[in-house]
């Protein structure tokens, strides 16, 4: 870590609230162009002054907005991709935890499709960020694409300053690929972050066989059909269909897309 000069011993780091009270920050991260310190509970909310004591010679930043919810949520690019992962659990309770991104030898960081897995699986992302925990879970909302995701916990995240929060994927999201994901807390919307939902698989094919009847265009007069992605000629609930052969009609008892 490269420090700069001028704050390599910036310790005091002071807030000056609204109040008039003076809370010492705890500093998180000291660089050249960028310092990074966590905002006591105890500040009050209102206009502040931030205090720099570095031996002995004091820089003050005034009218910095303290806030009680400033919700943001932690990326981990450029592109807004969210720092988070998910748990895929299983009608039996067992649980498969999926990283949201990969990463190359050159160490560029791009998104990795979350599978939503059967239709009986329930999947969870969490995400974390700052400056939502004191809204409370029942005043955070979010949504996935635009759709409203269940928020089930939107708390500390066990590290200070970090807040963590929930959110149950809705299955009508499966097959939709990249995703943005919107939350607010407290009425106050945080930065959008982007997740992928995998694309192109299926979720469930269950079908039976009856040998049909064929025209002379090889094609049974009863077959009302349409292409499906796996090549097979089929009418999706319970309509009858055909092998590309044509020679056995193909009934579909169940037929679901991711």
């Amino acid at each position: 870590m490269e420090f700069c000069p001028r704050f390599s011993t910036a310790l005091p780091y002071s807030i000056i609230d609204s109040a008039g009270n003076t809370t010492i920050a705890p500093l998180f991260y000291v660089s050249p162009d960028q310092v990074d310190f966590r905002v006591p509970a105890t500040v009050a909310s209102g206009l502040a002054k931030v205090v720099v004591d570095s031996s002995g010679v004091n820089q003050t930043a005034a009218n910095v907005q303290i806030s009680a919810v400033a919700p943001a949520l932690f990326t981990l690019n450029n592109s807004g991709l969210a720092a988070s992962y998910a748990v895929r659990v299983s009608a039996g309770g067992g649980q498969t935890v999926e990283q949201v991104y990969s990463q190359d030898n050159t160490g560029l960081i791009s998104a990795n499709p979350i599978n939503l897995g059967s239709s009986t699986d329930q999947v969870y992302l969490i995400l974390y960020g700052t400056g939502f925990d004191t809204a409370g879970t029942s005043n955070v909302m979010a949504t996935v694409n635009g759709v409203s995701a269940p928020v089930l916990y939107a708390r500390p995240g066990g590290s200070a300053g970090q807040d963590q929060v929930n959110i149950l994927l809705p299955a009508s999201l499966a097959g939709t690929g990249n995703l943005n994901v919107q939350l607010t807390a407290a009425g106050i919307a945080a930065n959008p972050v982007q997740i992928t939902i995998q694309q192109g698989s299926v979720r469930a094919l269950n079908v039976s066989f009856r040998r049909g009847v064929r025209d002379s265009s090889g094609v049974s007069p009863a077959c009302r059909h349409r292409e499906v992605s796996a090549g097979i000629v089929a009418t999706a609930g319970g309509g009858a269909g055909r092998l590309p052969c044509c020679r056995y009609l193909l009934r579909c008892s169940q037929i679901r897309f991711r």
